[in-house]
């Protein structure tokens, strides 16, 4: 019990502290509009409003990664096992591109001729120049500001 009172001081704690950066309250300034898709459906808001307040989101259960998933909420944003957090990956990358579309810049996801030293890909690309003659190129991270592995760089 102990020990659980602990995380749970901890997890509190790291909460409040994620909202430190000047960032972390911009999305309740985005219009709605599904023209450029930052319209929230009622189950994705409502998570929204859940993990902004610290609200309980779920009931506590086991994770099929074996991770114990808390009534906050914040293990299906960044488990490797969930399927939300590829999808949120491809809505974003959709916003991008559809708000250069509304721009009239042409891009295309995903594009297959560029590939850094490792491998890794970008996700988008533009096809006009965008600044000092070269395109735009975006690589998109969601990001769980309280993720295990986020939390080193914001814990005072």
């Amino acid at each position: 019990m102990v020990a659980m009172l602990e995380v749970a001081e901890r997890n509190n704690n790291d909460y409040f502290r994620s909202f430190l950066p000047v960032e972390s309250g911009l999305w309740l300034q985005v219009l709605p509009s599904s023209t450029v898709r930052t319209l929230l459906d009622n189950i994705t808001f409502r998570l929204a409003v859940c993990l902004r307040l610290g609200a309980t989101c779920n009931i506590s259960h086991l994770c099929p990664c074996g991770e114990m998933v808390y009534s906050s909420g914040h293990h299906g944003l960044s488990c490797s096992r969930s399927a939300g957090r590829i999808s949120r990956h491809a809505s974003i990358n959709g916003i991008i591109h559809g708000v250069l579309a509304t721009a009239s810049v042409p891009a295309i996801l995903e594009p297959n001729e560029l590939t850094r030293d490792d491998g890794k890909k970008p996700d988008g690309i533009s096809l006009v120049p965008w600044r000092m003659s070269r395109p735009l190129v975006w690589d998109t991270i969601c990001v769980d500001t309280l993720t295990p592995s986020h939390l080193p760089g914001i814990c005072l």
